[in-house]
Formats: C-alpha cells, structure tokens, sequence
C-alpha cells in the first residue's frame, strides 16, 4: 500500500494500521518524520510497544543531521567519486542504498528479540551456526502440527492487498474509492 502522508486521511491510515504494528522501519529525513508527525515519539503514544526504526544518511543527530543522505553527498564527502572519477566519469554504486538501507530493517529487527511479544511467546530460538556459532533468530510465532510448511502462491503486486486491509480498519469501498480519487492511495 502506498500512503499520502501529507494528506490528513493517509496519515490517519498510517496511525490506524501503527496502533496494532510491532515494527515501522522509516527511511525519512530526520526533520520530515516531525513535521508529519509519524516519528518515534508520536508512535509510541498511540503504540507503546513499537519497536521503530529510523535510516538516514546522516544519522538523526549531529552537525550533518540537517543534510540530505543521498548517495552523491555521501559519496563525494567520502571521498568514492574521486576514486571511481579516475577510471569513468559516471562510474559510481549506490553505496547507500545498497548497504545503507537493508542495514536499517535488519538492525530494527535485532531489536525485536527483547520486545515482550517475543519473550512471552518464547518466539526467539537458538541455533547452532556452522560459521557464527550459537545464533538467535525469531521462530514462527505459531506451532504445525506438522513440521511441514511451503509456499502457496507468490508475493502479492505492490498495492494488491490495499483494499482488504483498508476494509480492515472500517472503510468501505465509497471510501476506499475516495481515498484512490484524492490520491491518498
């Protein structure tokens, strides 16, 4: 689902659908997530158990916080562009987004093995890794009667859940169709 956030009915889905979520992992210029009012300390008032996880280039304080972190800034004050400038002019990798943004999700998703949810369901388990030794991870938060499990169908296209989830949360398909017309979806 794609979400209008400067729209008041898009941030209103998104504070409905943060209510019940365990993780929101944002990739916002620090100062944008405020002024919308979906950072960290407006979750938590309407989610207290939010585990939330914040990316930005910059970090969210310091004196660069203020910067955008795209990939050219980050690169050139990195010194990279002058590296990959001496053997083609165009010859730079999205070293942000490639290494940046995954990061984000997984460090987010480290912080879940405390969250209470998971210990009192007992959901983290312990593996043994050939390379890293003992391993927690999150388990299935439910239990087969059968240790059998496989895929049933491919990922759903980008937005094919939206109305299901949006009939969810009370709207009915007027207002879903209002939603699409005023480009909230």
């Amino acid at each position: 689902m794609t979400l209008n956030l400067k729209h008041p009915d898009g941030l209103d889905i998104f504070k409905q659908l943060a209510r019940d979520a365990d993780v929101i992992v944002e990739n916002y210029h620090p100062d944008a997530k405020h002024r919308l009012g979906i950072d960290y300390e407006a979750i938590k008032a309407i989610n207290p158990r939010i585990v939330y996880g914040s990316i930005a280039g910059f970090g969210q304080d310091g004196p660069y916080a203020d910067r955008p972190g795209v990939d050219p800034i980050v690169q050139g004050m990195g010194g990279h562009m002058m590296v990959t400038r001496a053997h083609t002019s165009a010859a730079w990798i999205n070293i942000l987004n490639h290494a940046g943004v995954p990061c984000g999700p997984i460090y987010t998703l480290e912080e879940t093995f405390n969250a209470p949810q998971v210990q009192h369901f007992g959901i983290a388990q312990t593996v043994e890794s050939p390379k890293l030794g003992p391993t927690t991870l999150i388990g299935q938060a439910f239990h087969l009667s059968r240790p059998l499990s496989r895929l049933v169908s491919a990922a759903p296209e980008c937005g094919a859940d939206t109305d299901a989830i949006l009939q969810e949360l009370g709207y009915g398909a007027e207002a879903i169709a209002t939603l699409r017309a005023h480009q909230v979806i």
